[in-house]
């Protein structure tokens, strides 16, 4: 159970079964692909690891994974670096309705080329994120994003200092938060009964499933 107090107003449970198996399921192109994040390139190579699912309610399900998408390059071999399109977790939600209108929030400037875009009425929002939107249609975000979210959203990227992507499309919800650190690997040599490294996890967990929960308590549509 995570007993979330995230700066919501208000305190809920949620219930997320962890499988005990290492499941590569994000490791796949058209599951990363699928949410509209990312520009598709064939010169990059997945790998998944500490893969969850379970659900936050009777009607939504929840999974989410890490994941490692790297640029196979061969230059960057001969200077031993790695570049990556992706490396954090990435968070899915099936929703049990369809946004009518499908979007992305991503970094300010992230894309430049594209056609379309919808302004917030929140300032600080709008200093660091971008909405794009995906599909012509006669609702716009505003349906789905209160204020207490987006201030949230500005919130948990000051805090984590990770860029963060979200994606609405048709009855999923992704969440991709950057991370360079791997995460959910308990210490060997040293104990894990730690506020630190407990809150670590706490925090990249709770983010993504309260927003889930805002979003389904707050729709408008």
């Amino acid at each position: 159970y995570l007993h979330q107090e995230s700066g919501f107003s208000s305190t809920q449970e949620a219930e997320v079964h962890i499988q005990s198996d290492i499941n590569n399921s994000y490791s796949q192109e058209h599951q990363f692909y699928n949410t509209e994040i990312f520009e598709k390139n064939h010169k990059v190579k997945y790998a998944g690891d500490d893969y969850v699912s379970g659900y936050i309610e009777d009607d939504v399900s929840i999974e989410f994974s890490e994941l490692i998408v790297e640029y196979k390059d061969d230059k960057n071999k001969k200077d031993k670096k790695t570049n990556y399109l992706f490396k954090g977790i990435l968070y899915k939600a099936k929703l049990p309705f369809i946004f009518p209108i499908n979007f992305i929030i991503e970094p300010l400037n992230y894309t430049t080329n594209h056609k379309e875009y919808y302004v917030t009425d929140n300032s600080e929002f709008n200093k660091k994120f971008q909405i794009r939107i995906l599909t012509k249609s006669e609702y716009n975000p505003s349906l789905f994003l209160t204020s207490e979210l987006l201030d949230n959203i500005v919130k948990f990227s000051e805090k984590s200092n990770f860029n963060i992507h979200l994606s609405f499309i048709d009855s999923h919800l992704h969440a991709a938060i950057h991370h360079d650190k791997d995460l959910f690997e308990p210490h060997v040599f040293s104990s894990n009964k730690r506020y630190d490294l407990i809150y670590t996890h706490y925090h990249d967990l709770n983010f993504p499933i309260t927003l889930f929960q805002n979003i389904l308590n707050n729709k408008q549509f």
